[in-house]
């Protein structure tokens, strides 16, 4: 009896490598659901590449195409009744503006996120249109100026206070794209 036991007890502490195998796919599993899932990045405003799949779903898009497609820079943000991002009232006033500047408009298009009455859309086109929606906000955050040229674009994680001051220097700052901004 105690031979066996000091066999099973060998055999026990041994990891072949059908079990390493199996740790590392369920660690890799593990950190890929984090990062597509879970995980938000949080970095409160800077420059990012514009992805193929998000600039061909913008120059496609027929909510989008017109502005995009228009020579100028795209200002993306959340209407005011789009009650699950609301900006401070002062930061919305500060766009609206700038949204009314002439010199503003000469450089800029203004471009709400798309709004859906339920998040399931069951042809094609609809799950096309979700996939790029969910892509631009992922990409986004909560607003945007998305330069088509260069297919880069400047983004605020959460327009605050601060921004508000700073919103319309920022904006003529960025027709000299890649500058620090305020």
């Amino acid at each position: 009896m105690v031979k066996y036991a000091q066999r099973y007890d060998k055999q026990a502490l041994t990891v072949g490598i059908k079990e390493k195998i199996a740790i590392v796919v369920g660690v890799v599993i593990l950190i890929f659901s984090y990062f597509n899932f879970i995980y938000e990045d949080k970095t409160p405003y800077g420059y990012a590449e514009v992805p193929k799949k998000l600039d061909s779903y913008l120059r496609e898009s027929d909510y989008y195409s017109k502005e995009y497609k228009s020579g100028k820079m795209l200002v993306v943000y959340y209407e005011d009744r789009d009650e699950s991002y609301k900006y401070e009232k002062s930061f919305m006033d500060a766009l609206t503006v700038v949204m009314q500047d002439e010199a503003m408009k000469e450089l800029y298009e203004f471009r709400a996120f798309r709004r859906f009455r339920n998040n399931m859309m069951m042809d094609d086109d609809g799950q096309k249109v979700l996939k790029g929606e969910k892509m631009l906000k992922k990409n986004c955050r909560k607003f945007c100026v998305i330069n088509p040229k260069k297919k880069e674009l400047y983004f605020y994680f959460e327009p605050s206070q601060r921004d508000t001051q700073y919103l319309k220097s920022n904006l003529e700052k960025l027709e000299f794209w890649g500058m620090n901004l305020d």
